[in-house]
């Protein structure tokens, strides 16, 4: 995977166009995470899936895990959701 500093074109583009966090977000995390469905470590050795998840209602990421492209996407909101609500004032 590439590594960068900076931020892409696209993501710059959504920032720019006033597109909503959670667009934003998924941009960003497509480029740096991807979306994998099966498990892998991570640098840090973590067992990790879709865009970086490491738990499932609290379950820890094993492996051998294996999820649909549906079961990622929907895991992936449900991550990004509670990712924003940390800055939501």
């Amino acid at each position: 995977m590439k590594k960068t500093r900076k931020l892409s074109a696209a993501v710059i583009g959504l920032v720019l166009s006033g597109a909503g966090a959670t667009a934003i977000l998924a941009q960003f995390l497509d480029e740096k995470e991807g979306n994998r469905l099966s498990a892998y470590q991570d640098a840090g050795g973590i067992w990790t899936i879709c865009r970086g998840v490491t738990r499932i209602d609290g379950v820890p990421i094993r492996q051998g895990m294996r999820l649909t492209p549906n079961q990622c996407r929907d895991l992936n909101a449900k991550e990004a959701e509670k990712a924003i609500q940390v800055f939501r004032v």
